[in-house]
């Protein structure tokens, strides 16, 4: 009799060096076929090791979807291995699987024969659960809807997107218009980092082959809730220069497709010039913004500035008269000095947009 079971399973993948838990929904014959089916599942890729699996619920298929099985399925052969459900078809028959406490309650749900292996119901043949289709998950799905889906990790589809992303790096470089047809959605949109909107057949106009190198991917990360994935990766280029990718992907019939990338520059600190002490006390003073007070003094061979309600903080010289906050490269203190060179202010520019400052003492 084929079963459909929910077990909850612990997973540590190797990629990522970290443990996650999801459902997992499979449909399978034996025990055998249940542990082998879940072991393969979850370590096919050698990215991941099942940990452990709880048996959280089973029922039977019925005559309908025993039916959607043969009429969605090859039979030309004695190859009776099941796949597991779509991803999406995990969380939404959650809900609708009766729960066990133990294998005694399994088994007794099953009602199994001696022959189990050769008699199934409604006259299904033993070669005819070899595979496992989307017709059978999309029919059960269209019973259950508005039940929440699970966000979670996907090994399997992260090492397949990850070789996809990979193979569009290089198109960038090499002017490969059709590998990115072939990826991205007809409705694909590129946001880049100064705001513009590019959509696909602007983009692929703009692809012409080059001769730098493509861009490396360093890391990659990817969350999947049903026929949606969101990845971020970042990436270095041949300086060294750091990127942050992110894009969402969909399944639309049947294939991964990317539907909307943004790509922004990691901004790092910029190299620090050393002050002569005297440079640093001609920036030294109080300075008012509104009702805002900022402070900036000197210790030692240091600057440190304290803002109304914050705590104090370093600042590092880009130039004599353009200071940074560590770790904060966005934002930059430009001082105005008059006509004797007496410093009168600062800019607070963040990106394009400056606040000003009045030195008050």
């Amino acid at each position: 009799m084929l079963m459909l079971y929910l077990f909850k399973v612990e997973v540590f993948d190797l990629g990522l060096n970290y443990t996650y838990s999801t459902d997992s929904v499979l449909i399978a014959d034996t025990h055998e076929d249940r542990s082998e089916l879940l072991r393969s599942q979850f370590g096919e890729h050698s990215r991941s090791v099942m940990k452990r699996s709880v048996l959280l619920g089973a029922r039977a298929l019925t005559c309908t979807e025993v039916h959607l099985l043969e009429s969605a399925i090859e039979t030309d052969n004695d190859v009776w291995q099941i796949t597991r459900v779509r991803t999406d078809f995990r969380a939404r028959q959650v809900r609708h699987l009766p729960r066990l406490q133990n294998e005694v309650e399994m088994y007794e749900l099953m009602e199994r024969s001696p022959e189990r292996h050769d008699v199934y119901p409604c006259n299904m043949t033993r070669t005819g659960v070899k595979t496992l289709m989307i017709l059978l998950s999309v029919a059960l799905l269209a019973a259950t809807p508005n039940v929440a889906q699970t966000v979670a990790p996907d090994p399997a589809l992260s090492l397949q997107l990850h070789r996809a992303d990979e193979a569009l790096l290089k198109a960038v470089h090499s002017g490969d218009r059709a590998a990115w047809q072939r990826l991205a959605s007809s409705d694909f949109a590129y946001v880049d980092e100064e705001g513009g909107v590019t959509p696909l057949p602007t983009f692929l106009a703009a692809l012409d082959p080059d001769t730098e190198k493509p861009l490396q991917i360093q890391s990659y990360q990817l969350t999947r809730a049903g026929d949606t994935a969101i990845v971020i990766h970042t990436d270095t280029d041949e300086q060294q220069v750091k990127y942050l990718f992110t894009e969402s992907w969909q399944r639309l019939n049947g294939d991964w497709k990317l539907r909307l990338l943004h790509i922004t520059n990691v901004l790092v600190d910029p190299p620090a010039l050393t002050l002569t002490a005297a440079q640093m006390d001609e920036l030294v003073g109080t300075y008012c913004s509104g009702p805002d007070t900022l402070v900036l003094q000197r210790d030692g061979n240091r600057l440190l500035s304290k803002r109304t309600g914050a705590d104090e903080v370093e600042q590092r010289a880009e130039t004599r008269d353009v200071l940074f906050t560590p770790g904060n490269p966005r934002i930059r203190k430009v001082f105005q000095r008059d006509a004797s060179g007496k410093v009168t202010g600062f800019l607070r520019r963040y990106i394009t947009s400056d606040v000003l400052w009045v030195r008050v003492s």
